[in-house]
Order: C-alpha cells, then sequence, then structure tokens
C-alpha cells in the first residue's frame, strides 16, 4: 500500500515579498564593501606587532613602535619603522657634510617638484654656517603600485614600496633653513622653496623648474629680524602659494603678508603690526567669508587678521578702495608657543588650538552668538574654550594630521625631551561615528603617546607615503 506524501509549501513569497528580500540583501552588500576598508585597516593596526626600531633621520611613523598611554584608539596605532637609506648627489662638500653627519637637521616641508603626481620631501640642514637644503623624490609605485607605471617598473625590477628614491638632491643656500615653505612664488607654474633664518633679515629663494631641480638662491631683503614663517593660501584664495613672515625690527614686531598675481615674492607686503614678536602662525578659514584668515601666536596674545578680496589683478584705483582686514586679539596667562588650525570636533566650523607655556593645550570654538535676537558670529574674544589633556612642560609645537579613521583631525603634540609624538583627543562624542555604528567605545577623549625613539626630534611633517588614505608621519631629528 502507499500513501501519498505532502510536502510544506517553502519559500513561496509573494512578488512584493521577493522585492523587499531582493532590497534587504542589496543593501547588506553595499554596507559589507563600505565597512570593509575599514575592518581590514583596524584589523592589519591591531595585528602589528610593535617592537622598536632603529631610526636615524628620517622614519615613516606608519612604520615606527607605538605604545598606547590607556586604551587609545586601535586604528591610530602605526607599525614598526625603518630607516630611509639615502645617497646624495650635489656638490661634493654638501654630500660629505650630510654623509657624515656634520649637518643639523632643522625643518621639512613637501610639495610635488618633479611633477610626477606625488609629493617630494625637503630638508632643510644647518652646516659651517650656511644651509644645505636636500630634495628626496616620492616613490610613485608606493602610492600607486598597481598602476601601469608600477607594472612596468616590476618588470625591469625597479619596483619598490620605499617612500622616496634613494637618492637625494642637495643645494646650498646661504642661510640656516631655520624655517622652509613650498609654494609657486614667481606664478611660473613650478613649485619653488622658501627658507628663513631665525635672527636672519632676508629670505631666500630657489625656484623650482619643474624637474626636480633648482636654481641659483634670490634673496629678499626684509625689514626685521625673521620669527616665524608660513605658506600658503591667504586672503582671496587665486591658485598661488603666499608667504606670510613675521619680524622684528626698529619699527616694532609684525607680520608681513607677500601676496600678488605675478607671484607672492614679487608682490610689496601688507603689513601689520604685533604687540610681539610672533612664535607661531597659522593659515584657514575662521569665519563664514570665503576668504582665508591669519592666526598668529604674539607673546601672550593669539589675533585673527580675517581676510578679505584685496582685489590685486585689478587697478590701482580699485585696489586702494578696499578697506583693512579686521584684526581681532584674545590674551592668555602665558606666551603662546605654537598654534594650528584645524577641524578637531564634529562641528562644521574650523578651530584654533594654542599651546601655552607651561604645556597646556587649549582649544578654541568660534560656534554662534547671539545678539539683539540675531544669531551672529561672535567676536574672536568670545569663542569657547576647552582646556584638553596637557602633555608634559617640555612639549614644543602642534601639528594637524589624519592618522586615524575618525572624521575631524587630529591633533598632536611634538615633545622632543622625550622623543614623544602625543596624539590628543580633542573631539567630543559623537553617536554617528563608525567606531559608535559597529559597537566599540568612544575613546575621543583619551590621548594616545607615541613611542617614536628620538630624543631630539625636531620636526614632524604628515605626508601620504603609501595607498592607505590616512596621513603618514615623516620624523626629522
Amino acid at each position: 500500500m502507499s500513501f501519498p506524501t505532502t510536502h510544506p509549501q517553502r519559500w513561496a513569497f509573494t512578488p512584493r515579498q521577493w522585492r523587499i528580500l531582493k532590497l534587504h540583501l542589496l543593501f547588506t552588500i553595499i554596507l559589507g564593501l563600505c565597512l570593509l576598508p575599514y575592518l581590514g585597516h583596524a584589523v592589519s593596526k591591531l595585528g602589528t606587532p610593535s617592537t622598536p626600531a632603529n631610526v636615524t633621520q628620517l622614519a615613516e611613523l606608519e612604520n615606527v613602535s607605538v605604545r598606547a598611554a590607556g586604551r587609545g584608539d586601535p586604528s591610530t596605532k602605526p607599525t614598526n619603522g625603518h630607516e630611509v637609506l639615502t645617497s646624495y648627489a650635489g656638490p661634493e662638500n654638501l654630500q660629505a657634510a650630510l654623509e657624515q653627519d656634520r649637518a643639523e637637521p632643522l625643518s621639512l616641508a613637501a610639495a610635488d617638484f618633479d611633477e610626477d603626481g606625488v609629493p617630494d620631501l625637503v630638508t632643510g640642514y644647518s652646516h659651517d654656517g650656511r644651509g644645505i637644503v636636500s630634495l628626496r623624490r616620492g616613490n610613485v609605485d608606493s602610492i600607486y603600485p598597481h598602476s601601469p607605471e608600477a607594472k612596468q617598473s616590476e618588470i625591469a625590477g625597479n619596483f619598490t614600496t620605499g617612500p622616496f628614491l634613494s637618492t637625494a638632491h642637495v643645494f646650498q643656500v646661504p642661510i640656516a633653513p631655520d624655517f622652509i615653505g613650498t609654494g609657486d612664488f614667481d606664478a611660473d607654474g613650478h613649485w619653488d622653496v622658501v627658507v628663513a633664518a631665525r635672527g636672519k633679515e632676508f629670505l631666500s629663494l630657489l625656484r623650482g623648474n619643474g624637474r626636480g631641480n633648482f636654481g641659483v638662491p634670490n634673496d629678499i631683503r626684509l625689514p626685521g629680524a625673521v620669527t616665524a614663517l608660513i605658506t600658503g593660501e591667504i586672503n582671496r584664495a587665486d591658485g598661488l602659494a603666499d608667504v606670510v613672515v613675521a619680524v622684528d625690527g626698529e619699527g616694532g614686531a609684525k607680520a608681513l603678508v607677500y601676496e600678488g598675481p605675478a607671484g607672492a615674492l614679487k608682490a610689496a607686503p601688507e603689513s601689520f603690526q604685533l604687540p610681539a614678536p610672533a612664535n607661531s602662525l597659522a593659515l584657514g578659514q575662521l569665519s563664514s567669508a570665503y576668504t582665508i584668515d591669519l592666526a598668529v601666536a604674539a607673546g601672550s596674545e593669539l589675533l585673527v587678521v580675517y581676510g578679505r578680496d584685496r582685489k590685486l589683478t585689478l587697478p590701482l584705483e580699485e585696489q586702494e578702495s578696499v578697506r583693512p582686514a579686521r584684526v581681532e586679539r584674545r590674551s592668555f596667562t602665558g606666551a603662546v608657543k605654537s598654534l594650528v588650525i584645524g577641524r578637531f570636533d564634529e562641528s562644521p566650523w574650523s578651530e584654533i588650538a594654542a599651546l601655552v607655556a607651561g604645556g597646556e593645550v587649549q582649544l578654541l570654538s568660534r560656534g554662534v552668538a547671539k545678539r539683539r535676537g540675531r544669531d551672529k558670529e561672535p567676536l574672536f574674544a568670545e569663542w569657547m574654550k576647552r582646556e584638553l589633556p596637557s602633555p608634559r612642560p617640555g612639549a614644543e609645537r602642534l601639528i594637524v594630521a589624519n592618522v586615524s579613521t575618525s572624521a575631524p583631525d587630529d591633533l598632536l603634540v611634538l615633545d622632543s625631551s622625550d622623543g614623544q609624538v602625543r596624539v590628543l583627543r580633542a573631539g567630543r562624542e559623537s553617536k554617528s561615528s563608525l567606531g559608535t555604528l559597529l559597537g566599540m567605545k568612544d575613546s575621543q577623549h583619551e590621548s594616545l603617546s607615541l613611542t617614536v625613539g628620538l630624543a631630539e626630534t625636531v620636526a614632524v611633517l604628515p605626508m601620504q607615503l603609501d595607498t592607505d588614505a590616512l596621513t603618514d608621519l615623516v620624523m626629522l631629528r
């Protein structure tokens, strides 16, 4: 005898249910693809060993041993370092000074001097009463390892993942480059280098030719001794880097702004009187206007020179109609040693971070002020102040970078007295962060101590040196 068998009807979805199921699957796939790079990056960082590295002149912080103080964000932990081996090309006396470690390292800067699409590194040294500038070309293969050019290099046996090519070209300058900046300062379409020595009354300009070479240095006289220098856009952005140099002379302390359509260092400077010699300069957008502003640390005061359109491409009568720049100031209890501008919080506005003598770090945020029943931008003296976890009293300099996967900028403090670079968690807690989405504890208020093993680190430069979107750090001792 046989009995009929029946089977339950499985997966009998209506067409509408099938559409909903397909949408859910599609959403899951897209979300997984979006999170995969972050998860892979975090896993790779957590699984990285942390043995110390023997670091000499230069090192990527991505490869320097790091020890976290407390429970820092794992995504900010770099891997161990390696030496940057370099041979030198140029005058024999300069090569010998660098190879025999007779030159004192001072400064770092970066730009694409050979115009191959990746940044190159320039380093300033003091030697025998003068200066040396070395140029290390960035390695295209380290950032674009899957490009056709990289494949050709691999076939030819020339492929390397090092951040820089091994040969550094060296050039002599008449002064020790305590300060070094990059930009197109003569409007010829190629990157140039400008250097200044603390206490000297002139700038030295090295004009680039777009092929990784520089011409004979040209001097630009100044009305006082240099105390600080920065390069970048100020006022109305025009695609040409400007030069801001702080001097102290017979006319008192001043900030000089070199800006012009024919190149910054071909223009007469605009001068701003300062209450004391400047220790630090920063450029950024500090108001809702489209112009770029200047922040100046002068003694125990911090000044903001708000940018405006100087109409430098218009006739002289139009330029003379431009109003003077608005200048606001704010006092501190001690001398401001260093300042930077960045977005260290989830707010849409740029903030100012100031390092005050004694090691205190203050974060100034502008927000919105209520005046006469309307929302208006506050005066600089009304900006909100927050004190961040203070580093050691030997802290010297603030740096802005993107060494973690969080959206805001990272605030770093250089303390050369003990070889530490500290990452200060300046941001507030945010429920929209990736860490919260993945169920991770928010640690934005905690700080990381990055032990780099360099007791006399003199400069830290953020650069992109590999394929990820995070900033690597180049250290100079």
